[in-house]
């Protein structure tokens, strides 16, 4: 006897038609059951996803007149220029067994950094291009980033200053980060202004 002529059956008598019924409420539980499993598991690894740093990725990065590229390896950071090879200890960058004084600490501009900047923020614009590309422009208050980027405030005074960011995201995939740190590098080069361009 097939399914259908099965269902005809018990639906002929009320016990059948009964049994019919609470087969349906258990099918229907179930679907609903396995729904909210499946959107709790997704839920939980896209925070999970957020919440865990970036460790590994690599990158172009350009302020002023220098380029680098940078690799990130489960935290080792290196970055090249030419045939020169740095290396990121702590606070320190060596190049080979020389210690190496760079004043400012371009790599702390992680994607983590930059995702941690923006997430509670209201971006100032939002772009959305034809090839699926959404760009966004934020003003973060130069009291918040010099805290996250170089662990002090001792800029607190400058609170009514901010400095600029634009993230460019495909995909949900992070493609390129404008930034301009003109108020932040005031302090250290008055007369320059800085903005770092990077591509991953």
């Amino acid at each position: 006897m097939s399914l259908f002529e099965t269902i005809k059956v018990l639906l002929s008598d009320k016990r059948g038609r009964a049994i019919v019924k609470l087969g349906i409420y258990m099918i229907f539980m179930a679907f609903v059951i396995i729904y909210i499993q499946v959107r709790n598991d997704r839920e939980h690894i896209e925070k999970e996803n957020f919440n865990t740093p970036k460790t590994t990725y690599s990158e172009t990065i350009k302020f002023l007149d220098y380029e680098y590229k940078l690799e990130s390896n489960d935290g080792i950071i290196r970055f090249f220029e030419g045939e020169h090879e740095y290396v990121v200890r702590g606070d320190e960058v060596y190049e080979g067994k020389e210690l190496v004084d760079f004043k400012f600490l371009f790599w702390n501009l992680t994607p983590t950094l930059i995702d941690d900047l923006t997430k509670n923020v209201e971006p100032y614009s939002e772009t959305k291009y034809k090839d699926s590309t959404i760009e966004k422009t934020y003003y973060i208050s130069l009291i918040e980033f010099t805290k996250k980027f170089i662990g002090t405030n001792s800029l607190e005074e400058f609170e009514d200053k901010d400095i600029i960011i634009k993230t460019k995201k495909k995909d949900n995939e992070m493609v390129s980060v404008y930034l301009d740190l003109t108020n932040y590098y005031y302090f250290f080069e008055q007369d320059k202004n800085l903005e770092v361009e990077i591509a991953y």
